[in-house]
């Protein structure tokens, strides 16, 4: 992955650049798919609590926040990345969002208020779509009707379980991504 910047699409941040360090296995979600997720979560961002889980480059929790939620927590277990991550945050002026470092799983233990919006963009090739979604059920991290954001390799089998209904999905290039609503 080489060093560089990506732009926030809109809201208040609109225009400005965030860092992306040169690290392997980080690849931020690009313009195009940002813009369509957004488009769709127009209805259930503004003031939604957040977490952008396996956050990299933290643009879809950035993009959150430029677009008026009320807190976004950020999960991230590269320390390069983190520190990028925290650059990026206090550059914006973000003083809504928590950055939390570690694997997911540990990084989560604390928390126990739920959320509104999840972003859940890991590595592809893992099983941690699965098993992170599966942590924040069983800890009760999922408000009612929590929107559940999905992204994985567009080769990938992931289905939700019949707790989910599936409001979008679409496919771009290599990757495909999904919104869900939690329905019980």
């Amino acid at each position: 992955m080489q060093a560089g910047k990506i732009r926030v699409i809109g809201g208040k941040f609109k225009g400005r650049k965030v860092s992306v360090p040169k690290v392997d296995g980080v690849r931020p979600t690009t313009d195009r798919v940002r813009e369509t997720l957004f488009n769709w979560l127009q209805p259930y961002i503004f003031n939604a609590h957040c977490l952008d889980a396996f956050a990299g480059t933290g643009i879809l929790g950035i993009e959150a926040i430029s677009r008026g939620a009320q807190r976004v927590t950020f999960v991230e277990q590269n320390k390069k990345v983190i520190q990028a991550l925290k650059s990026s945050v206090e550059l914006l002026g973000a003083d809504n969002a928590d950055l939390l470092s570690g694997d997911f799983f540990s990084a989560m233990s604390g928390l126990s208020k739920p959320f509104d919006l999840v972003f859940l963009d890991p590595p592809f090739e893992t099983t941690l779509l699965s098993e992170s979604l599966h942590y924040l059920q069983k800890k009760n991290l999922l408000n009612e009707n929590a929107i559940i954001y999905c992204e994985q390799s567009r080769h990938s089998d992931f289905t939700l379980t019949d707790d989910f209904q599936q409001l979008k999905t679409k496919h771009y290039g290599e990757v495909a991504y999904s919104l869900w609503q939690k329905i019980s």
